[in-house]
């Protein structure tokens, strides 16, 4: 039953990637799952806004939730994103960027930050959305998700971040 219902997203997953052929393309609530291939992980986790000073501006909001990353199994030169994510706040939209490099480490996005469309906030202050962007999916180096405070391009203004790990079936 299991491998059933992987297939199925797999397949679901599929479908939806070969729907666009240039840019990204978003679609909200389908979730993605590793069909026997490699895949990216990783747990999104609230940053501490800091200035020069020694202690935080303020505390944390609370982003928590989880990204899953794999290739597109249509198009090589594509790779499928799955944000899951709850936000202290209800409806609007949060911005989002790949970048190389671990959480913390200021790095320019592996795209052009406009190649990034927004999460669309849930009334209910959740994300669930799935993204395909032009990126050949990677097997090797490190990557980690940033996600901004409001819609800015300021790579300063990371409000919470997930460090990516590469898993093998």
């Amino acid at each position: 039953m299991k491998r059933f219902v992987l297939a199925a997203a797999a397949a679901a997953l599929t479908l939806a990637g070969s729907a666009c052929a240039s840019g990204s393309s978003k679609q909200k609530g389908v979730g993605i799952a590793p069909a026997g291939g490699m895949y990216w992980t990783g747990n999104i986790r609230p940053m501490e806004q800091r200035t020069g000073a020694a202690t935080p501006v303020s505390p944390a909001a609370m982003f928590e939730g989880t990204v899953l990353m794999m290739g597109s199994r249509e198009d090589s030169t594509r790779t499928t994103i799955h944000i899951r994510l709850s936000t202290p706040t209800n409806g609007g939209s949060v911005s989002w960027i790949l970048s190389s490099g671990r959480c913390g480490n200021f790095m320019n996005p592996v795209l052009p930050v406009t190649a990034f469309d927004p999460l669309d906030v849930g009334s209910n202050g959740s994300v669930d959305e799935t993204t395909t962007i032009p990126l050949q999916f990677p097997t090797d180096g490190s990557f980690h998700v940033d996600i901004l405070a409001g819609h800015t391009a300021r790579l300063t203004e990371v409000i919470a971040c997930a460090n990516l790990s590469l898993k093998e079936p």
